[in-house]
């Protein structure tokens, strides 16, 4: 609010007349007063000097003299008032009627010259919590990240700063982004990795299964038909007995010979297909694990590339601080090396030897004056 309150003199008549004061008395006082209100009133008439909306310079310079001189107003009044407050209980309250006047109207007077005073400084203040709030917006979606966010300072700091942040920021976010998802295409790949194999497994299993059961009715076949040649071949040989004993005995061994030929192929295809099945699960085993192999590769070298990324804004940061400060140690150490000392010549020994200790003093002092500069 930057609109003065103008104070009128004769305000003073207004609580003379109204503290029921004699009129020697309430003269009196007014007499002690009245040069306040009539330093204020001047003071309020310079005022029209400043522009109250679009200040510069000069009016911030103007509006701060006046308000000194209105605070000189205000502490002269209030020790007026003080000398005073040993009088009756009538003066004492026309008197505090009248510092309350003064004071109240100087305040006001005082909190607009302020407004003017302190006009570029509240109008920077107002511009750099709107950009800090601007920016802090603008961050938002950014600050789940797992590295230090910056949180404050940010509408003071300068653009081209500022957008270097921001985009170091959405790199980050956006690199977390498609490593998470990047993970969880990968997680899913192998899930449907082991669904197929198990898949293949069970049709493995039961092919073998099947095989086996082939295998049993084959040999359970083959021991039907030979025991029921067996009968016939004892029937053949009970009837022949007298002339074919041997034939039957040649007869039966061979059959004998037969069944253990075709039980042992039998046993050897099955030793086979176990065999093969072993080694199909063996290499499915070791084709998942150098998936997971890979995977762990993958996640280690993304974490050494997060680690060198990290490094490389660290050395940027470092470089650029660097940069910064490099004007600054130049002309510090051209202005140690800018300082000389010639030894004049001497004959006296005792002066040379203190010429000598100075000159040692001086180069021991630009060598920590170096030192000094280098640790900028």
């Amino acid at each position: 609010m930057n609109e003065l309150v103008k104070v009128d003199p004769s305000e003073l008549d207004n609580a003379i007349k109204q503290s029921g004061l004699q009129i020697i008395e309430g003269e009196e006082i007014k007499g002690s007063y009245l040069p306040f209100l009539n330093q204020l009133a001047d003071i309020q008439s310079q005022s029209v000097k400043i522009n109250f909306e679009n200040p510069t310079r000069l009016d911030e310079e103007i509006a701060g003299t006046l308000r000194k001189a209105t605070v000189k107003v205000r502490t002269g009044a209030s020790n007026v008032k003080d000398d005073r407050n040993r009088t009756n209980l009538l003066k004492q309250k026309l008197e505090v009627a009248s510092f309350k006047l003064i004071e109240a109207s100087c305040k006001l007077t005082e909190d607009v010259f302020l407004n003017v005073e302190k006009a570029r400084e509240i109008a920077e203040k107002k511009r750099i919590q709107e950009l800090q709030e601007s920016r802090t917006n603008e961050l938002s979606p950014f600050m789940g990240l797992e590295f230090t966010f910056i949180s404050s300072g940010l509408g003071s700091m300068d653009e081209a700063t500022y957008q270097n942040y921001l985009s170091s920021v959405k790199l980050g976010y956006e690199a977390k982004i498609k490593a998470e998802q990047e993970a969880e295409t990968e997680r899913l790949r192998l899930i449907e990795v082991d669904k197929e194999i198990a898949r293949l497994k069970e049709i493995e299993d039961e092919r073998i299964r099947k095989e086996n059961e082939l295998l049993k009715q084959q040999t359970i076949e083959a021991e039907k038909k030979f025991e029921a040649e067996r009968i016939k071949q004892a029937q053949i040989l009970a009837k022949q007995k007298a002339e074919a004993d041997e034939k039957a005995r040649i007869e039966s061994e061979k059959q004998a010979a037969i069944l253990a030929k075709e039980r042992a192929e039998a046993k050897t295809k099955q030793d086979a297909i176990e065999k093969q099945a072993k080694i199909e699960r063996e290499i499915a085993e070791s084709e998942r694990n150098a998936l997971a192999a890979k995977i762990a590769a993958k996640e280690s070298e993304e974490r050494i590339l997060k680690a060198e990324a990290e490094k490389k804004e660290a050395d940027r940061i470092a470089a650029e601080k660097a940069a910064a400060k490099a004007p600054d140690k130049e002309k510090l150490t051209k202005m140690v090396e800018s300082i000389t000392i010639a030894i004049p010549e001497l004959s006296d020994a005792t002066s040379v030897a203190v010429a000598n200790v100075i000159n040692a003093k001086f180069e021991a002092f630009k060598i920590w004056a170096n030192s000094q500069i280098q640790s900028i």
